[in-house]
């Protein structure tokens, strides 16, 4: 199997991924479409659009880009791109199998399930698939856009684990500080109509560091760089060129970055005027001390896991 250069963003929900993306893409060798799992949302709105604007199912990218993957023999639909391991239809059975084991927090339990369902033929089978479905679509992008290096940017750690297993992955962790990833889990509760504490949101960002800190602990250290969401946006020419030398890429200007033509799904960001980079920092008017003092008490909690595994992001937590 060819092994294609591939840059993988990890990063929790909201932490300016989809920016990221758009930013490199800009790139003359930097090829994407940005995420793979968002075929669920394609398939529900008949009129999802592209990040060009077209409709996906009429945009011409996509339509050459099913083309391409259908001429090497595999079905291929762009609500439905089947790229992503399943073993199981229920999701929370799949990630069991495949991701975070529930209630667990270990790599040790996660690499003895590993080797446990790796004994299944049936399993292996589903994985050579997934390998070349991957690597077509991977190919495809790459020929279409005339670039080098696939940029996956599903953010998800244990994908990739997975594809680290068998294409060239240099992964670039993307977080934001602590305490504007609670508040920005807080706010998209709001815009969906559900409700969730403080408490809640601030469990849930420094539990989904702590995993991605625990996979990219079973990489080697030359395979991934960190970049926090300040940087990125403070200091977006040299968060590029750091980005490049790390790709092994010539680093370009940003001047024009927000009218390169782009093909990328996921975060509504997509379809906006991003031709700004300016850092969101809405939680200092939006929290009230009594918010703060509950992120603070959360946090505490996690903290000293976290700086043992990763004393750099720990550094960028707000107490």
């Amino acid at each position: 199997m060819k092994n294609i250069p591939v840059a993988y963003i990890t990063s929790s929900s909201y932490s300016g991924s989809t920016l990221l993306a758009l930013i490199l893409n800009a790139h003359p060798a930097i090829g994407t479409i940005s995420e793979v799992d968002a075929m669920g949302d394609i398939a529900k709105d008949p009129d999802y659009r592209c990040s060009c604007g077209e409709k996906i199912r009429e945009c011409r990218f996509f339509i050459e880009l099913r083309d391409a993957i259908r001429a090497k023999g595999l079905p291929f639909e762009v609500h439905d791109m089947d790229m992503l391991l399943r073993l199981s239809g229920n999701p929370r059975i799949n990630a069991a199998l495949t991701e975070k084991i529930p209630r667990v927090n270990s790599s040790i339990a996660e690499r003895v399930r590993d080797s446990i369902v790796d004994l299944i033929p049936w399993y292996r089978r589903e994985k050579a698939r997934m390998y070349s479905r991957n690597q077509a679509m991977f190919q495809a992008v790459l020929d279409l856009q005339k670039a080098s290096v696939f940029l996956d940017n599903n953010k998800n750690p244990y994908r990739m684990l997975f594809l680290s297993k068998r294409f060239d992955v240099k992964v670039i962790y993307l977080f934001k500080n602590g305490i504007a990833g609670a508040y920005s889990y807080l706010k998209s509760a709001k815009y969906f109509g559900k409700s969730r504490t403080v408490e809640a949101a601030t469990h849930k960002w420094f539990r989904e560091q702590i995993t991605i800190c625990r996979c990219l602990a079973r990489l080697d250290q030359a395979k991934y760089t960190q970049i926090s969401y300040s940087e990125l946006c403070g200091n977006p020419e040299g968060t590029m060129k750091k980005i490049c030398g790390y790709l092994g890429i010539e680093s370009l200007s940003l001047r024009d970055f927000a009218n390169a033509p782009h093909h990328v799904v996921g975060n509504l960001m997509r379809l906006g005027n991003f031709s700004e980079i300016r850092e969101t920092t809405d939680w200092r008017d939006n929290m009230s001390e009594v918010d703060i003092d509950r992120y603070r008490k959360t946090a505490s909690k996690y903290l000293p896991r976290l700086r043992a595994l990763n004393p750099t992001i720990a550094e960028h937590v707000w107490l």
